[in-house]
């Protein structure tokens, strides 16, 4: 698995939750919500890192309840201008989102993703 580091990032801003993620991919970029709490995760990120655009809730499955996480789309950082808020990103064309039960602990607006099987199921990585 190389040297690659691998992100699942939120896209959801505002008391409303507005996505943001159609205008991340038409502009091919990802931005923070401008808080400032990730401005040292952000600027960190490398060239070539992979993104998971996510969101993450629980659902009832069986009268349990399962942290769920669904993939909306995966992109590469191109670029990273240091400002601690955005990244360059080529985003997948024609992605087909989809949910991972189990796997919604990614709740954070960017998140390292670390375990092995996670970067298989999240990202399709052997």
């Amino acid at each position: 698995m190389s040297n690659t580091k691998y992100y699942c990032v939120g896209f959801s801003w505002g008391n409303n939750s507005e996505s943001q993620l159609p205008r991340f991919i038409k502009d091919g970029i990802w931005e923070d919500d401008n808080d400032g709490k990730n401005v040292g995760k952000i600027n960190n990120v490398a060239i070539g890192s992979r993104l998971a655009a996510k969101t993450a809730y629980t659902r009832k499955v069986n009268g349990k309840t399962v942290s769920v996480l669904e993939v909306h789309n995966i992109g590469t950082v191109v670029n990273n201008p240091k400002d601690g808020r955005s990244l360059k990103v080529e985003w997948e064309k024609d992605f087909v989102k989809y949910k991972l039960d189990g796997k919604g602990a990614y709740r954070s607006t960017i998140s390292e993703v670390h375990k092995t099987d996670n970067l298989k199921d999240i990202f399709g990585l052997n």
